[in-house]
C-alpha cells in the first residue's frame, strides 16, 4: 500500500482487538489475569422532577391543525420517510419507514444506518463544534479546559511527528525492565511478575487477554477464519523496525533476520496459543455462587504460582485493602487455568525472553495508536489487510471519543448546557408518569398475576425511579472540576496526558472499591442515544441524547412525544416485572418474587407470542454460491419474551396517552398529514424503528437470530386491537393477527 501522509486526518486507529471477558463487582473483585484490570459501576444519580400538566386544556370536539415550527419539521420528517405506496394494513413498517433508506444512503464507510445511528452522529457533530471552539474557563483547574487540552494534544501531529516513538521507548519500555531487541533487556534482573505487574495496572495494558481477530464471516455461520497471520506478523515486524529506528539503534541484516524476527515470532506464538485456549474455554456458570468463589492466596497456589494473583492484585488496589484473603469472584475460570498452565510449560532457557518480547509487543500495541504518524500507518494497513475496507474512523474522531471516555462528565456538561432544554426532560417525566400509571392499571387489573405477585409489582413500579437528561451536578462548575482535580493535562504532551489518565484511572478504581455502593454516577454519557432499565436499582436511565428524537419535542403534540419515546419506556418497564420476576440482589445472587402460579400463567403467554412468529422469516438474501437467495427463520420461542415486552410496551403507550386525553382533551393534528392523532401515535412509535442495512450485514444478523426491526414492529402491533381500529385493517390482514396475545390487557 502506498504510503499518503496527507491522509493521516483520516487514517484509522485500530481498536484493541482482544479477548476480554472480566469485570469487576463492587465489594468483589472479578479476577483477570495478565489485563489491564476494569470495574465497570453503574452509578445514578437520583434526580426527581414532578410531571408538568397543561393548566389549560385542549379544546374537545374536532383538532384543528397544529401550525408551529416544530410541527411542520415532524410532520415534514414524517412524510419524508413514509411509502404512500405501500398498504399500513399489509406492511406497516414499509408504509413507514419505506423511503429511509433512499434518504439515508449507505456509503463504503457504513453498513448501517438506524435512526439511532443518525441521532448518535448529530449529538456528535454538536459537541465537535464545541470541542473545537475556545475555551471559556479558562483556568488551570477548569474541567473544560482540561477536556479540550486534552482533545488538542491528541491532534497535535507535528508534536507526535516529533516525538517519534521516544515517548513510548522511554517512558514505558525502560520502567518495565527494557527490551530484548534493544539490548538494554538484563535477563538475570528481569522478573516476569513484576514486568507483567507494571504493563497490566500502571501502562493499563491488556497483556494476556489478546487472541487473534477471529470474525464469522458474514455469508457463512460455520467457517470462523483467522484473517491475519502474515498480515499480522509484518504489522508486528513494522512497529519493531519503527521502535528500533526510533531508539537510535541503526537496523542492519543481522537485527532483521534475528532478533526483530525472533520477537515477531515469539509474540505471534504465545498469542496463538491464547487464542486456542480462547476457543476452548467457555465462562464459569453462575460465578458468584458461593461455592465457586476463592481466596486470593487460593487462586495462586491452586495455579502453580505461575503468577502471583495476590501481588498482581495488591498491586492494583493497594489503597483499597485488598489482601491475599480477600475473596474473588473469576469469571473465567477454566481459561485461568488453562492461561497460567500454558505459561508455566514454556520452555526454561526461552521462557523470559518470550514474555520479555510478548508483553513488549502487548504495550506496543496498545501504544501505537498515541505515537506519530507512521505508527498509526502501520495500523491502518494492517485493517486494510484484515478488513477489506479502506475507509476509517479518522484521528479526529479516535481524539474526540478518548477525550470524551474520561472527561465523560465535562463533555456531558458541555452538551446539555448548549443543546438541551430542560422542558423536554420535564415532558418526558410527565409521560413516564403516565405509561407507569397505565402499567399499574394493567397488573392490579390483569389476570396473569396472582394477588400477592401484583402486590409485589406494584411496590417495585411505585419505588421505581426516572433518571432522565443529565445529573444536577453537570450545572455545578466546581463539583465538575473536583472530578478531575488530580488530573494534569498538557497541550503539548499528549502522551504524558495518556499516562496520566491511567494513574486517575488505578486511582478511581481504588476509590470505587473502598465506597460504599453509591447511585450517584450515570452509566451513560449524557448524549448517547440509547435508554435502559437497571433491574438491580429500579431505576430508569434515559440520557438527554436520546429526547433528541425528530419526533419529540415538549412544543410537540403529546400523541406524538407517546409515540416515539413513550413505545420505548414501555418496553423498558414491562421488563422490570416480566421474565421470571426475578432480579439481581446487592450480592448477585438472584432474587425470585413470582409465584409459580404466576409463572405458569406467564409461560402460557409467551407461548402464544412464539406462535405469532410462526412461519416470520428474515430476508430473502442473495448469498454467494448459493443459486437461490436464502431465507431464514425466526426463532419464535426464542424472542417471544422481547416480543412480549415490545407489544405490551406499545399498548401501555397508547392506553397512556389516552389517559391524558381524557384529561386534557384532543389535541392540534399534524399539518399535511391527513391522519387521526391515534394513527400518528403509531406511525411515531414505527418511525423510531427504520433503518438502512447492506445485505451481508443483515444475513449476518440473521444468522444470530438478531431480529430486523421490520418483523419486529409488524409484529408487536399486529397484536393490537388498538392499531387495527386505528387504521381499520380488515380480518385477514397481515396487520390483523387472527390470534391475539396479551400480557396485559
Amino acid at each position: 500500500m502506498a504510503e499518503n501522509y496527507k491522509e493521516f486526518d483520516k487514517a484509522p486507529i485500530l481498536p484493541e482487538i482482544q479477548i476480554s471477558r472480566f469485570s469487576f463487582r463492587v465489594r468483589e473483585l472479578i479476577l483477570a489475569a495478565f489485563a489491564a484490570v476494569t470495574l465497570v459501576v453503574c452509578l445514578i444519580l437520583v434526580i426527581f422532577i414532578g410531571a408538568q400538566k397543561r393548566s389549560t386544556p385542549y379544546p374537545t370536539g374536532p383538532s384543528p391543525t397544529c401550525n408551529s415550527p416544530p410541527c411542520f419539521r415532524a410532520a415534514a420528517y414524517t412524510i419524508e420517510n413514509l411509502n404512500i405506496s405501500a398498504d399500513p394494513c399489509q406492511n406497516f413498517h414499509q408504509y413507514v419507514c419505506g423511503n429511509f433508506p433512499k434518504n439515508n444512503p449507505l456509503n463504503p464507510e457504513l453498513s448501517e444506518r438506524t435512526v439511532l445511528w443518525n441521532l448518535y452522529y448529530d449529538n456528535e457533530d454538536k459537541l465537535r463544534t464545541l470541542m473545537e471552539s475556545p475555551t471559556i474557563r479558562d483556568t488551570a483547574w477548569s474541567s473544560e479546559k482540561k477536556l479540550k487540552d486534552l482533545f488538542k494534544s491528541c491532534l497535535n501531529d507535528y508534536g507526535k511527528m516529533a516525538a517519534g516513538g521516544k515517548p513510548f521507548l522511554d517512558k514505558v519500555i525502560a520502567p518495565t525492565g527494557g527490551w530484548n531487541v534493544l539490548g538494554n533487556w538484563n535477563e538475570a534482573s528481569w522478573n516476569f511478575q513484576t514486568a507483567l505487574q507494571k504493563a497490566s495496572v500502571d501502562f493499563w495494558t491488556p497483556s494476556c487477554l489478546f487472541t487473534f481477530r477471529v470474525t464469522t464471516d458474514y455469508y457463512n455461520a460455520q467457517r470462523r477464519v483467522i484473517e491475519i497471520q502474515n498480515d499480522y506478523k509484518d504489522f508486528m515486524r513494522t512497529i519493531a523496525k519503527l521502535l528500533v529506528r526510533d531508539s537510535g539503534i541503526q537496523i542492519n541484516e543481522t537485527m532483521k533476520n534475528s532478533s526483530i524476527e525472533q520477537f515477531v515470532n515469539d509474540a505471534y506464538n504465545l498469542e496463538f496459543q491464547l487464542a486456542n485456549i480462547t476457543k476452548n474455554t467457555v465462562p464459569t456458570e453462575d460465578p458468584h455462587h458461593p461455592d465457586k468463589k476463592i481466596i486470593l492466596r487460593d487462586l495462586t497456589l491452586e495455579t502453580g504460582g505461575v503468577i502471583d494473583f495476590t501481588a498482581l492484585l495488591t498491586y492494583m488496589f493497594k489503597d483499597s485493602g485488598v489482601n491475599e484473603n480477600t475473596v474473588i469472584v473469576v469469571r473465567e475460570d477454566d481459561w485461568i487455568r488453562r492461561m497460567t498452565a500454558m505459561v508455566g510449560s514454556l520452555p526454561t532457557s526461552d521462557k523470559n525472553r518470550i514474555l520479555n518480547n510478548y508483553i513488549v509487543w502487548r504495550m506496543a500495541r496498545r501504544y501505537a495508536q498515541d505515537l506519530s504518524s507512521e505508527y498509526i500507518h502501520a495500523s491502518r494497513d494492517f485493517y486494510v489487510d484484515v478488513t477489506g475496507v479502506a475507509a476509517f474512523s479518522g484521528t479526529w474522531r479516535y481524539c474526540f471519543n478518548y477525550a470524551g471516555q474520561y472527561f465523560r462528565d465535562s463533555l456531558g456538561a458541555l452538551y446539555v448546557r448548549d443543546h438541551f432544554a430542560d422542558k423536554n426532560k420535564e415532558k418526558v417525566h410527565e409521560i413516564t408518569d403516565y405509561i407507569k400509571g397505565a402499567l399499574i392499571d394493567a397488573v392490579l387489573a390483569g389476570s396473569i398475576m396472582d394477588q400477592n405477585t401484583k402486590i409485589s409489582a406494584k411496590a417495585k413500579l411505585d419505588k421505581a425511579v426516572d433518571k432522565l437528561g443529565y445529573p444536577d451536578f453537570m450545572m455545578d462548575d466546581a463539583r465538575l472540576d473536583a472530578i478531575y482535580a488530580s488530573i494534569s493535562v498538557n497541550r503539548s504532551d499528549y502522551f504524558q496526558n495518556v499516562l496520566n489518565i491511567n494513574k486517575f484511572e488505578k486511582e478511581d478504581l481504588n476509590r470505587r472499591l473502598k465506597q460504599t455502593e453509591t447511585k450517584d454516577d450515570w452509566l451513560y454519557r449524557t448524549y448517547d442515544t440509547r435508554m435502559n432499565y437497571i433491574n438491580s436499582w429500579n431505576q430508569l436511565l434515559i440520557p438527554a441524547g436520546m429526547l433528541q428524537f425528530p419526533l419529540y419535542d415538549y412544543t410537540l403534540p403529546h400523541y406524538t412525544n407517546f409515540g416515539c419515546i413513550g413505545g420505548l419506556i414501555g418496553h423498558y418497564y414491562v421488563h422490570s416485572i416480566d421474565r421470571w420476576g426475578s432480579q439481581y440482589g446487592p450480592d448477585g445472587m438472584y432474587r425470585t418474587w413470582w409465584s409459580n402460579e404466576t409463572r405458569d400463567k406467564y409461560t402460557e403467554a409467551e407461548s402464544c407470542f412464539s406462535r405469532a412468529f410462526i412461519n416470520k422469516t428474515m430476508g430473502p438474501f442473495n448469498v454467494p454460491d448459493n443459486s437461490r437467495p436464502v431465507t431464514i427463520p425466526v426463532q419464535g420461542k426464542r424472542f417471544a419474551w422481547e416480543g412480549m415486552a415490545e407489544t405490551s410496551g406499545v399498548r401501555l403507550a397508547y392506553k397512556a396517552y389516552k389517559n391524558w386525553e381524557k384529561i386534557y382533551g384532543n389535541e392540534l393534528s399534524a399539518p399535511g398529514m391527513n391522519k387521526t392523532n391515534d394513527q400518528m401515535f403509531f406511525i411515531s412509535y414505527a418511525q423510531t424503528t427504520c433503518f438502512s442495512r447492506t445485505e451481508a450485514l443483515s444475513y449476518n444478523y440473521a444468522l444470530g437470530q438478531k431480529i430486523p426491526e421490520d418483523v419486529r414492529t409488524n409484529t408487536a402491533l399486529s397484536q393490537l386491537d388498538e392499531f387495527v381500529s386505528a387504521f381499520n385493517c380488515p380480518v385477514a390482514s397481515p396487520m390483523n393477527a387472527k390470534e391475539k396475545c396479551a400480557m396485559f390487557s
